[in-house]
Formats: C-alpha cells, structure tokens, sequence
C-alpha cells in the first residue's frame, strides 16, 4: 500500500513538474515572437505590444507588455498600461441596449425614432436616402446592432473629408451633436447603401443611435450606463470612457498610431463616443469578455444566445474562426483585439497600437493560438 501510494504522489509530481516546464516553454516561445513585432519604423512603428491570454482547459495564462509608452517616451511599458480599446466598445453598447431589453425599457423592434424624436439634431426623415427615397423611420434597434440599417458610415464613406476635418481640429472636443451635424454636413446620409434589413454593412453611426437611445431612456449618460451596469459590477476599475468621465486609472496610455502619427499625443478621439470611446487594459478585457460567457451581465441565458446568434456579426459581436474554432469578439481600430472560444475555454486579449502593422495581424492571432493549444 505505501509503495503505491509512493508511486502515485512520484507520477502527479512528474505530471506538475512537466506541466510547469510546458507552460514556460509556451512562455519563452511568445516572449521571443511578440517581442520580434516590436519596431521603431517611423513610417509604421509598433512601440508597445500588450496581451493577456489565457487557456483554462490547461490552466495556463500569459499577462505581459513589451516595448515603450511611446516612440518619444521610452519608459518600458507594463502589462497593465490602459490603451484605447476602439470599436471593442461596441460590445459594451450592445450590453447595455440588451440589459434595457430585458428590462423591458426597450424594443429592439420598434423604429429607433420613437426613443429619439427629442433630439432636434437628427432628422429621421433625411437620415437614409437611397434612390430619392427616405428609409430613416423603419430603422430598428436589432438592425442597428447587426449592422443591417444600410446606414453609410462617415469614419469610412467620406473619410477623406473626415481625416481632413480632424488633421485640421485635432484637439476639437466632440458631442454626439457635433457629430450629426458633419454627418450630414458631408452629406453621409444620401450615401445609405441599401433599404433596412435587406444586407450588412458595418457603421459607427448606428451605434451612435444606438448611444443615443441608452441616454434618452434612462435619462442619464452613457458613460453612467457604462459604469453602473458593467463597469463597477464586473470591478473594471481600468476601464473608462475617454474625454467622457475622469480617467480611473493613473497610468498613461500606451500610444497608439496611425502609420507615422502619434494619435494619442495629437488627436482628441472623442468623436469615437458609443462605437469606441472606451479605455481599457487587457486583464480588464479579459475580465469583461469571460463575465459575458459566464451570463453575469444578463438575467436570461437566452439574452446571451441572442447577442451571439449569427455567423458573421451578432448584436455589437464579430465571430471569427480559427483553428476549425469559433471566437466571439471584436476589433478595434487603433490595433486591438479581443477573442473569445467557449469550446476551448481560450481567451485573447491583445493591443498592438498600431493600424498598419507591417505585419499580418490574423497570422499573429493565429500563430497565438497555436503557442497556447
């Protein structure tokens, strides 16, 4: 009895002590890679790199940060440092409208002019032209999360003039007034790409309604939707809405760029409001997108299948596929990512805080997910 009970505790230290050198060799092998991403190429630099991963099936996590603040800052960045997470806030928005659903404050098939027509700054009647013809008044809260209103978008439609617009105003603080007010200034609304419901077409102006209608409901503003019904329940103290509410965190923000340009230095993002106004870090992320799938946001479980309940985009969720596997996340602009596979238990949160990489992105998700199998 003693002499297999000996052999027993020999074999699970044997299994511990193998599992701890696997996991360090996984370590080594995404230092030495993430670590290869990093450049100071003026024309497209990649400063920083921020990532927590983890895999729970094997018990493994990874929480690091390589590089520097900024190209003119060379303090070593640490794994915390907070970063714009971009459209990563449109889950956020989605969160909220589908708490309001289940609340019954909200339905997600009734025109989203009915919760508007307070707002003097945006005509339903002119909002989407196509042929001649206004659509405006059918657009619904569920097409505007699926990105299915035909809504055109003024970040991508009429860029060159919006670019222009903000290279000219860099430090102009926006309000979701203002931003109606290019949006038909640059005559967004007569760009619409088809009727409603009818195909898909991605567009911040949708989630900027969708913003909109959070606030006229409850009456209160969305950064305050944001903290008191995700925020502070899920302890996100690294999370807040940028140039919208006070900074939660004493850290500087890794820098991002756009190509050549320091974008956190030079330019107020306010205009990025409900389709990607939000700070975050990786373990927040990690945190918010784990919460999610483990139905802490929702009342119902069947809430949760709604949201994620589509083969390309759900309800302010993209699905993407690697590995023959399913991840449910988001992009974001300024070079960040976040992935989640409930069949493997497999969580990516991951800032490169650049848009142009002279990298291939997906390949380096993919290579990722490889490394922590």
């Amino acid at each position: 009895m003693k002499l297999a009970l000996t052999l027993i505790i020999s074999i699970s230290f044997s299994f511990i002590n193998y599992s701890q050198n696997d996991f360090m060799k996984k370590s080594e092998k995404l230092n030495n890679y993430l670590q290869k991403l990093l450049n100071d190429n003026p024309e497209k630099p990649v400063a920083n790199i921020l990532c927590f991963l983890e895999n729970k099936k094997i018990g493994y996590t990874y929480y690091q940060g390589f590089g520097t603040i900024s190209l003119e800052n060379k303090q070593a960045i640490i794994k915390e440092q907070p970063f714009k997470i971009a459209s990563i806030t449109k889950m956020f928005t989605a969160v909220v409208i589908l708490q309001m659903y289940e609340e019954g404050l909200i339905d997600l098939d009734r025109p989203i002019y009915q919760y508007l027509e307070n707002l003097d700054f945006i005509d339903f009647e002119t909002i989407h032209i196509l042929d001649g013809k206004s659509y405006g008044k059918l657009i619904t809260p569920r097409q505007l999360l699926l990105h299915r209103s035909g809504l055109a978008d003024m970040f991508e439609d009429t860029r060159t003039q919006f670019d222009e617009h903000i290279l000219n105003n860099k430090q102009k603080q926006w309000t979701p007034k203002l931003l109606f007010e290019k949006y038909y200034g640059f005559e967004v609304n007569r760009l619409s790409k088809f009727e409603p419901n009818t195909s898909y077409a991605y567009t911040d102006i949708g989630y900027f309604l969708l913003g909109l209608c959070i606030e006229q409901i409850s009456q209160k503003s969305l950064a305050e939707n944001y903290r008191n019904r995700i925020l502070n329940p899920l302890n996100l103290y690294n999370t807040y809405f940028e140039y919208y509410e006070p900074n939660t965190s004493d850290l500087e923000l890794a820098h991002a760029y756009v190509k050549d340009l320091d974008a956190t230095k030079e330019i107020n993002t306010s205009f990025d409001w409900a389709g990607g106004g939000l700070v975050s870090n990786t373990s927040d992320l990690k945190d918010f997108i784990q919460s999610l799938f483990e139905n802490k946001l929702f009342k119902k479980e069947k809430t949760l299948e709604l949201m994620i309940n589509n083969d390309m985009y759900g309800f302010g969720v993209s699905v993407f596929h690697f590995d023959k596997k399913t991840y449910y996340g988001h992009l974001g602009f300024w070079g960040s990512g976040l992935f989640y596979c409930p069949q493997d238990e497999v969580t990516i949160s991951i800032s490169i805080n650049q848009t142009e990489p002279s990298f291939d992105a997906y390949k380096m998700i993919k290579k990722i997910i490889k490394i922590i199998k």
